[in-house]
């Protein structure tokens, strides 16, 4: 999938919104939002919170999980563990980005948080590249790993397909490779000459 489909998907996660007008529920199709009253917090989807905050109609709350010092120890932490710690959002990368389109202005330390952010998707690139050589190398056929989010596979989805295909050819190669060896030794053992079986020396 591209990046836009995986942004796609993360606008459904619930934010907190500052409302700048009143209005009663909203009914949709995805569900029922509000009541909205200026002034009082209120959690609706980020995809109803940027439309909103696209019209000037609220202020986005920046999560509790954009902070320096969160992220930080994430960032920490990854680097310490030889496998995925688990992030503290689901859509973490993904949330950030649209936040940052929408509403950088209003996030405290913005550049920071993006560039820690990108350090932590980093070292779990790096990770999930020695993830993976490790399992074409050894001729594994499938792996289960925690805390993987989506959008860090994308880069590594096409190639997966092709790299487990060739490791069955190869499996496959070597085991008639192996067959046709034997068979060879078989038949050489059997036209050895009786006579020569016989001597003594």
């Amino acid at each position: 999938m591209e990046a836009r489909e995986y942004e796609f998907m993360a606008e459904n996660e619930k934010v907190t919104i500052l409302p700048k007008f009143n209005h009663p529920t909203f009914t949709l199709i995805q569900g029922d939002y509000g009541p909205f009253k200026a002034g009082n917090q209120i959690e609706v989807p980020l995809w109803l919170a940027v439309m909103l905050r696209q019209s000037d109609k609220c202020s986005i709350e920046t999560p509790e999980w954009m902070d320096v010092e969160i992220l930080e120890k994430c960032r920490d932490d990854e680097k310490e563990e030889g496998t995925f710690t688990k992030l503290p959002a689901k859509f973490i990368f993904e949330v950030a980005n649209i936040l940052f389109d929408v509403t950088a202005a209003s996030i405290v330390h913005a550049d920071q948080i993006r560039s820690v952010l990108k350090e932590i998707f980093d070292i779990r690139q790096s990770k999930l590249r020695k993830s993976i050589d490790k399992l074409i190398t050894d001729g594994y056929l499938y792996a289960k790993i925690n805390y993987l989010q989506e959008i860090e596979l994308a880069n590594f989805r096409p190639i997966l397909p092709h790299a487990f295909d060739y490791i069955q050819r190869l499996d496959e190669a070597t085991e008639v490779a192996k067959l046709i060896v034997d068979r060879s030794i078989q038949q050489s053992s059997m036209s050895i000459p009786s006579s020569f079986n016989n001597s003594t020396f």
